[in-house]
Formats: structure tokens, sequence, C-alpha cells
């Protein structure tokens, strides 16, 4: 039967994470029949990488001069012509049953504007990417009722698959004005503004590669904490989810054993320690604060 998904890929200047991202896709249990790359300009060895897989799975790739992520992925939604289009970010290892479990959910949920696979973390002994794996856990739980999405803002382009037809039919895309982060957010609430549904299949599985170091961890947290400001003014009126503090504090607790299962007791309590911190920058808007003050 012929595919209606293409596998899109936004990559800059990470050719080794594209190599292991591609080998995963070779050793699906079903191929995927479209693979899309979009190359923003790389320097380093990512054509030669992209032309070495050309003969294990098939790709079309095209370079984008234009900065930023809304560009790329926006570069992708036009050049793709199948009715779904799934991202998974070139730092992303899929499970052998990702793209079957992808092909599966486009027709159970077939009206559905977006769908959103699991991300696991591909260093499930490293505090740093446990503390981000820990965020990111929590609120897809707290966004998820009954498979369905209740809070788009956990819209996340690192395993999605959306329904181009009906972008299309919204005129949604990527807002431009999110260069610095937030953009798939941004883009997950355009969808809910637009009254359409979007889904969660656990079982679509990528392992992502989180920050494994002090600097890397809090490079991260202080560029989305400054695209969520400006994701909070664009959407101030939007109504999201609010959660009561005895159930935020039950899946915290729930959340944080399961993200810190493969730590020692000391990384546990340092990885405590990283999402206390975390919390508290965020609060105070110290991540603001200190952008402000490094560039």
């Amino acid at each position: 039967m012929k595919q209606s998904i293409t596998v899109a890929i936004v990559t800059r200047n990470r050719a080794k994470n594209l190599e292991e991202c591609l080998r995963s896709l070779a050793h699906q249990t079903h191929t995927p029949g479209r693979i899309f790359i979009v190359d923003n300009a790389s320097s380093d060895d990512t054509q030669k990488i992209i032309a070495k897989n050309l003969k294990n799975i098939p790709i079309r790739s095209v370079i984008e001069r234009g900065t930023g992520y809304p560009i790329v992925y926006n570069r992708a939604l036009r050049e793709v012509k199948t009715r779904w289009v799934t991202f998974i970010d070139d730092d992303c290892i899929a499970d052998a049953r990702w793209f079957d479990e992808l092909t599966k959910a486009t027709k159970k949920y077939y009206s559905c504007a977006a769908i959103i696979g699991a991300s696991k973390n591909y260093y499930s002994t490293n505090p740093y990417a446990c503390t981000s794996q820990f965020w990111y856990d929590y609120w897809r739980r707290r966004s998820t009722k009954n498979k369905y999405i209740a809070d788009y803002r956990t819209l996340d382009s690192r395993n999605v698959v959306f329904n181009r037809r009906l972008l299309l039919k919204h005129n949604l895309a990527f807002d431009p004005a999110f260069i610095g982060g937030a953009e798939d957010s941004d883009l997950g609430l355009q969808i809910q503004s637009k009254g359409q549904q979007a889904s969660y299949v656990s079982r679509a599985i990528v392992y992502h590669k989180e920050p494994t170091s002090f600097i890397s961890f809090f490079r991260k947290k202080r560029t989305y904490a400054v695209a969520s400001r400006l994701l909070t003014k664009k959407w101030s009126q939007l109504k999201t989810q609010r959660v009561g503090f005895y159930d935020r504090f039950t899946l915290l607790h729930k959340v944080f054993r399961q993200t810190t299962k493969n730590l020692s007791l000391t990384g546990k309590i340092y990885a405590s320690t990283l999402i206390a911190t975390d919390y508290l920058f965020s609060r105070l808007q110290l991540y603001e604060i200190l952008n402000w003050l490094t560039t």
C-alpha cells in the first residue's frame, strides 16, 4: 500500500547525530518510503552522510540557507506533498517500531491535526539528561487526557506528525518570530486556537539525546525560558490547563521516580537539586536576566 507519510529531518552541523538517526530509520520494521532532509547550510560532513545513506533508505534533500528553525521547518512543510509529515530531530534514535506505530496512528486519528509520539532519555544515567527528561515527562503527562492533548504548548517537533491538509486549510505554519525557540509550542497553540485536535501515541518512541553537561543544560534552559516569555505574551488570552496542588505534587513525585530510576543515590540527589534550581530560576526570571547580561 502506498505510504502517505513523509519523514522529515532538519539538521545543521550534526553529521554524527544525523548518521545515527538515519541508521535507526533504515532498521525500522517497515522502512519509511519517503525521507526528506532539510540541511540548514551545514559546513561539516552532513552532505557526505546523506549521500552515504542513499543506498539504504529513500532520501531527498535540499539545502536551506535561511537561519532559524521556523524557516527550515516551513521549508519541509512546503516541499513535502504527502498528507502526513512526521518530524524527527536529528539527535533522536527511532525505536524499531516507531514508523509502524505512527502509520497506525494516522489511520486511527485521521481527523487530528497533529499526533505526538513518545520521547525517552537516550542518556538515562546522566543527571543533567534525567533532569531534562523529568520536565519533559511532567509536562507531557499534565497535558494528555485520554490519548488527546489538552495543553498544546507541549507539542514537540522532536517526534510529531502533522496533517498537512489541515495545516494548509487553516493557514497554519511555524512563526518566524520564534527564531530563538518554542516554534513548535507556538504551532501547537495555533492548532488549538483553530479548535483542531492533537493526539498522543505512547508506542511511537524515539530516544532523544538530552544535554549531558552543566553548560549545555543551562544554555538550553536559558534559551527556552526566553522563548517561553514570547510565547506567553503572544497567547496570553488563550486558556491553558490548571492542575491542583495535590495532583501536581503526586505527578512530580511519580515522574521523578521514573526518570531517575537508573541514577545512583548521589545522582538522584544531584538531579533533585538541578530540578529545584531550574524551577527557581524560571519563577524568578533569572534565565532572562542571565541572557540579557551575556548578550
